[in-house]
């Protein structure tokens, strides 16, 4: 008698994942202040932040601003000026700077991952550096000039001082 077959089990959804790029912080920050029907005019009011510096914020034009530890702050200045929640508004404006840091930086790099030309012109100064080593070395050794010897100089004894007549 044979075993009975196993029921096939039907196959399960993968997970979804949400493929959509995260909203950027001006469009969060444009949505949370138009939901609360605020205009942009009484949080530059509020906040003492220029309304371009607001504006471009808003419009994602973060790279127009000052610098990135001024943005931080209004960033935060605006979310609490709107009523949203301020460290949800970092954490946003720190993954958006956190993603342009790592789109700008080099990949590390170590000598041997230098390209060919690199390598060889660094071989080539140290074997030139190495030549004028061993030259200067050997200069210095032929050139040398011996100490003088005590056998080289003559002691001749002085006359006396008392022996030498006045008058």
């Amino acid at each position: 008698m044979a075993p009975a077959p196993l029921p096939t089990p039907l196959p399960t959804p993968l997970p979804t994942v949400d493929r959509r790029p995260a909203e950027h912080i001006g469009a969060w920050l444009r949505r949370q202040r138009e939901a609360k029907g605020i205009p942009l005019e009484d949080i530059a009011l509020k906040t003492k932040i220029k309304h371009e510096f607001l504006r471009s914020l808003e419009e994602g034009r973060i790279d127009e601003l000052p610098a990135p530890v001024f943005v931080r702050g209004f960033v935060r200045a605006f979310a609490m000026a709107i009523g949203a929640s301020a460290s949800e508004a970092a954490r946003r404006i720190a993954e958006h700077y956190t993603s342009c840091d790592a789109a700008l930086a080099p990949p590390p790099t170590s000598f041997l991952e230098l390209p060919t030309d690199s390598r060889r012109r660094f071989g080539l100064v140290l074997v030139v550096l190495v030549i004028l080593i061993a030259a200067t070395l050997t200069l210095s050794l032929l050139l040398r000039r011996a100490a003088p010897t005590a056998a080289g100089i003559s002691r001749a004894d002085r006359p006396p001082i008392t022996d030498v007549l006045i008058g």
